[in-house]
């Protein structure tokens, strides 16, 4: 759904080639990520990270790792995604 949304509103974002780049990159990073990690942490009962959602359960050392990696870096990937897009979508504000 967020690469969707980010999909309409693409056009409409004011940055340098640099920093869209590092933005469609980091979209496309968290998102998979985010599948990837609740997908592993799914198969092997690992969720130390997901608190409710995993009833309790924890995989091994490795696993939990991969998961917690995972979810880490995903964030910091949708954080970055998200303040240069406010920041493209400012500045297209600015020169209209």
């Amino acid at each position: 759904m967020f690469l969707i949304i980010l999909g309409l509103i693409w056009n409409k974002v004011d940055l340098s080639n640099k920093w869209l780049k590092i933005t469609f990159w980091s979209a496309v990073y968290g998102t998979f990520a985010n599948c990837f990690g609740i997908l592993i942490a799914a198969i092997f009962n690992a969720g130390k990270m997901l608190g409710i959602a995993a009833n309790g359960q924890e995989g091994t050392p490795v696993i939990e790792g991969i998961v917690t990696f995972s979810l880490i870096s995903l964030s910091i990937a949708m954080l970055v995604v998200s303040v240069a897009v406010l920041v493209g979508l400012k500045h297209k504000m600015k020169s209209s």
